[in-house]
């Protein structure tokens, strides 16, 4: 399970919050008590979700969503009469009172929904800018020049080495360039 931050005025909302979560499966989750200190605890994990109320000590909930870092979605838990003001595209709304089993398929939803971007973001092929394009390219005919390979052995050699020294193709190109030009 995800990273899961909850982030409320009053920290006995939060802990309460917290302590329906943690009997639920969640292992990973912290309170904040400002935006501030979310922002902050954000930025050293990588992904998650932020639950929040709509006012905190220091800032408002959509000044808090636009300054967190991408991998973060937002649970906003609100009243009624708060809700109908506050609208957003990419901000998850609940409203109080709370249901356990709502706020439980909620953020499982939103973990699944994070997930599925990871992956396709994963599955996306990385565009390299054209001076990588040209040193790798250098890099295959030097290859070729000096072993007398194809492009596609000079290709296949720059990606074995790559993955056995745990580098980017990018990083390797480099390093056999600056190899046989010594």
């Amino acid at each position: 399970m995800g990273n899961i931050i909850i982030t409320f005025l009053r920290i006995n909302d939060a802990q309460n919050i917290r302590n329906i979560l943690v009997r639920n499966g969640w292992g990973n989750v912290s309170i904040c008590t400002s935006g501030a200190g979310t922002l902050a605890m954000a930025d050293q994990l990588e992904s998650g979700v932020v639950i929040c109320g709509y006012r905190l000590p220091d800032m408002a909930y959509m000044q808090l969503k636009e300054d967190l870092p991408a991998g973060f979605q937002m649970l906003l838990i609100a009243s009624n009469s708060v809700m109908t003001g506050a609208s957003s595209a990419d901000v998850t709304h609940m409203e109080t009172p709370l249901k356990v089993q709502e706020l439980i398929q909620t953020i499982h939803f939103m973990e699944e929904d994070a997930a599925r971007r990871r992956r396709k973001r994963r599955e996306q092929p990385r565009q390299r800018s054209p001076e990588e394009r040209a040193m790798i390219q250098q890099a295959k005919e030097l290859l070729m020049k000096s072993n007398h390979i194809s492009e596609d052995e000079a290709h296949k050699y720059l990606l074995r080495t790559s993955m056995q020294s745990g580098r980017n193709l990018f990083e390797t190109a480099q390093m056999v360039l600056l190899l046989k030009n010594k």
